[in-house]
Order: C-alpha cells, then sequence, then structure tokens
C-alpha cells in the first residue's frame, strides 16, 4: 500500500486511472494533514486535521477485504456495470 504526502508530488501509480490527479492539489489549507491511500484500485486523498494515515489505511484494508471476499462468493459482481438485484450479504 503507498502513501505519499501532499507534498510528494508526482505521477500517480495506482490501477485506478492514469495521470496525475492535478485537482487534488488545489485546494490547500494551512494546518492540515493531507496525504494519499493507494492500495490496487482504491485511491484515497485524504485531508484531516491530524494524522491518519494508519487510520486510513486500516479503513482501506478492511473494506477490500470485505469487498474481495464478496466478489469470491459472487463473481458476477465484478464485471457488472449494471445495478444487480439488492443482497442483504453486499458489502
Amino acid at each position: 500500500m503507498t502513501t505519499k504526502s501532499s507534498h510528494q508530488r508526482g505521477p500517480f501509480h495506482g490501477t485506478a486511472g492514469s495521470g496525475e490527479r492535478f485537482y487534488r492539489h488545489q485546494h490547500r489549507h494551512a494546518g492540515w494533514v493531507t496525504f494519499q491511500v493507494q492500495y490496487r484500485e482504491t485511491d484515497l486523498w485524504v485531508r484531516a486535521e491530524r494524522d491518519l494515515r494508519q487510520v486510513a489505511r486500516d479503513a482501506v484494508l478492511t473494506c477490500r477485504r470485505h469487498l474481495e471476499d464478496y466478489i469470491a462468493r459472487h463473481p458476477e459482481f465484478l464485471p457488472s456495470l449494471q445495478p444487480l438485484p439488492d443482497d442483504w450479504q453486499a458489502p
């Protein structure tokens, strides 16, 4: 998993898209901690009053685990571009 501080501007290294997400640098607030969390297709840009990097990483890994477990049980979910029927087990 990758995390970057706001001062580490560089090319996008994840799989969610291509090119730098320039708009993320347009809204700066003094005193805020800004960082990026990337894991597989997940790419988050977080701004908080305190450093929440570990909290964000843990949340991403937990959510990804739930999502990937669901996909393993319901492979039709992954390629679907249309809404699927309601499923109480869906994450």
